[in-house]
């Protein structure tokens, strides 16, 4: 993962590598492959349910509200004109008095226009009921409007006009009834529609949560194995808004965007299908202004995609500059640089403002043009339908049910903008997880690594060459021993390579050339574990964990009880530094210990390294910036934690090397001397001269 993320160019490419993405992501999805059908099922069957809605309409407007019926003539003698219309609808028109209007829809309209002329079919609408014995008294009060015909009994629309409230009730109680059926139903497809959505939608974010879960969980195992050269080139906050933020961006890739793609194909699909099974030639005018639809989204997706490209570019610098200036605050701050840095700010939060509006603008002008589509199809189907039910040609029940289903078409087209938004989001994120799990820079592992019974401690460096970055070596041919048990140190000016010594023995790096071997195996045949288990390292600047002190002694070490770490810090004279901490051993000392004293932070540090016992012990200017008082009491702690251990001490202060076996002095990457305190100070060169300046400078 080297700088920015880049994209791949052009539409198709785009296309393709979001397809790789969401490929990615099955494997995660397929642990779970059960739950997503029955996610899959719940949808289908709750889609199906909100295209019932709307036919539920039809049929209450059609059947119970403005049911309507013409008068049928006799069949046409044989050899007349209307013979073969006739013949063509005789199942439909042969020996009915009256028939509905619905079913007159099934029959052709140019058909339809010469039986009527033909006068084979009345132009007059009847209202139609089965016979009912409490319509006996309204039919007995006017017997020359009502016409009854086996079960069922006909009134013309305007005859019923002039009945009574009371009797339009009798004769309609059974439409009454129908409408309250009928609105029963419609409330009970909605709950149930509810219940199977909350189903889908559970379900869906139940899978989203153990997805997020298993990523984040190998993300972080991922990044755990990297080396130091992998978090020397990538700022913490990229790699925590990785771990967070951008997984945190897929729950909503399935919750607001997968869910809700299939339910719209469902939905689209079966509505485009109702409304040709209900009238073809009225769903044929509906589906006119598609093409623009498509076009329209067509050019939006494209544009979308190159704002929010920008936008997430804008976001990036962002973070990383918020994440270096609260990282750096007290630096900032010492120098009074907050005019300046607000300047630079101000400068990226503008390009991420400008950013953002160039995004708006897009979406400004989609939603007002997709919305002015959809008013002009229900326009378009008023004026086509309208005049279809004006000749009597449909039913205002299908009118109604087009309108509605035209709604429903263009409802998933209206909530692309806040989808697009979300995938373009998550797939972004997708892309930048896979990208740093695709990233490895593990420190390759040997197959049959070395894991010793013991550890005698014995470290050896073999002209061992070096370098952060090429063409510029820090360590030129290093070359020392460490016996086991014996304290070594490592001095020299800043710069010198006295820590890098100890990140390559810690296979923090590899040697571009030459070998480094401990009890007489080179670390690259080591077991990594076995390795850095068997090391101990205390530099100057202690990292410590939020949680208790004891927690931060003993680490992962569990078997440790706390009287045992106790009696260790005994040892050290730790223990009167930790019982005047509030709750003592349990005192929870925050983020990095900054409540605690540099001093009392190193001896933990120490009782750590203590706890874990190692062989070999590196001291990285472990007692620099210490005041005299809580120096003297670190070195009486090194004397029990050094004692029968190989020590690597790394030092400015030349004060507490004196006692070491061997010191080693490091100029521009060599070793230039060698040997005791006295023998270097007798020798007179650089180890010397550095005494010597320290001495002048006290």
């Amino acid at each position: 993962m080297h700088g920015s993320y880049g994209y791949m160019e052009g539409e198709s490419q785009g296309k393709i590598r979001n397809l790789k993405l969401l490929k990615r992501l099955l494997p995660y999805i397929a642990s779970h492959k059960n739950i997503v059908w029955v996610v899959l099922v719940l949808t289908l069957a709750s889609t199906g349910l909100d295209l019932i809605v709307p036919y539920i309409t039809k049929v209450a407007i059609d059947r119970y509200i403005l049911p309507s019926y013409y008068r049928v003539a006799p069949a046409p003698e044989a050899g007349t004109q209307m013979e073969g219309v006739w013949n063509t609808y005789e199942d439909l028109l042969q020996n009915r008095r009256f028939v509905s209007k619905a079913e007159l829809s099934a029959i052709n309209p140019q058909h339809l226009h010469k039986l009527r002329k033909a006068e084979m079919i009345g132009e007059r609408r009847f209202y139609g009921s089965v016979w009912k014995p409490s319509f006996e008294s309204v039919v007995r009060q006017h017997p020359q409007q009502f016409e009854r015909v086996e079960n069922r009994v006909y009134v013309d629309y305007e005859d019923l006009d002039q009945l009574s409230k009371e009797e339009i009730r009798i004769l309609r109680s059974a439409d009454l009834a129908g409408v309250v059926q009928m609105a029963l139903v419609f409330v009970g497809v909605i709950v149930f529609s509810f219940f199977l959505f909350f189903g889908s939608i559970y379900l869906l974010e139940w899978i989203s949560q153990h997805t997020m879960q298993d990523i984040r969980m190998d993300l972080f195992s991922h990044i755990m194995r990297q080396p130091v050269t992998f978090f020397d080139r990538n700022l913490t906050g990229k790699l925590v808004t990785r771990v967070t933020n951008d997984v945190q961006n897929l729950n909503e890739l399935f919750k607001s965007v997968i869910l809700a793609v299939f339910k719209d194909i469902f939905l689209v699909s079966g509505v485009m299908i109702v409304m040709l099974r209900l009238n073809r030639s009225l769903a044929l005018v509906s589906f006119v202004l598609l093409p623009f639809v498509l076009a329209l989204t067509f050019v939006f997706a494209r544009l979308a995609r190159e704002a929010f490209r920008e936008i997430r570019i804008h976001i990036a610098r962002l973070n990383a500059f918020l994440q270096e200036s609260f990282k750096n605050m007290p630096i900032i701050q010492h120098f009074v640089r907050e005019t300046f840095r607000l300047s630079q700010f101000e400068e990226i939060n503008t390009n991420n403002y400008r950013a953002g509006m160039k995004q708006i603008v897009v979406f400004a002008i989609f939603m007002p043009a997709i919305e002015l589509l959809a008013s002009f199809a229900i326009a378009l189907m008023i004026w086509q339908g309208g005049g279809e039910v004006l000749r009597e040609e449909i039913t205002l029940g299908i009118l109604v049910a087009f309108i509605g289903y035209i709604q429903l078409l263009f409802r998933p087209i209206r909530e692309i903008s806040e989808k697009f938004n979300i995938m373009q989001s998550a797939l972004a994120s997708t892309e930048r997880i896979f990208q740093l799990l695709d990233h490895n820079e593990e420190m390759p592992r040997p197959a049959d690594p070395y894991v010793p019974a013991s550890v005698d401690g014995r470290i050896e460096f073999r002209d061992v060459c070096f370098s952060y970055q090429e063409g510029e070596p820090v360590l030129n041919g290093i070359s020392f021993e460490v016996k086991p048990g014996r304290t070594v140190a490592l001095v020299g000016a800043t710069g010198a390579g006295k820590t890098s010594v100890i990140h390559l023995l810690e296979r923090f790096y590899r040697p571009n050339r030459g070998n480094i071997l401990i009890d007489g195996v080179d670390i690259e045949r080591w077991d990594l574990d076995a390795l850095r288990s068997s090391i101990g390292l205390v530099t100057q600047d202690v990292t410590l964990f939020s949680g208790s002190v004891l927690e931060n002694i003993r680490m992962d070490r569990e078997e440790w009880g706390l009287e045992e770490v106790q009696s260790l810090m005994k040892k050290i004279r730790a223990h009167s530094y930790i019982e005047r901490l509030p709750g003592a051993y349990g005192h929870e000392i925050g983020e990095g210990g900054m409540v605690l004293s540099a001093g009392e932070r190193q001896l933990l540090a120490f009782a750590r390294v203590l706890v874990h016992d190692p062989k070999i012990l590196i001291l990285d200017e472990a007692t620099a910036n210490l005041d005299p008082e809580t120096e003297l009491l670190i070195q009486q702690a090194l004397k029990q934690i050094m004692h029968r251990r190989t020590t690597l001490v790394v030092a400015h202060r030349l004060s507490t090397i004196r006692n070491a076996d061997m010191i080693f002095v490091i100029k521009r990457g060599r070793i230039f001397e060698s040997g005791t305190h006295e023998e270097l100070m007798e020798l007179k060169g650089i180890y010397y001269d550095l005494n010597r300046y320290q001495e002048e400078g006290k």
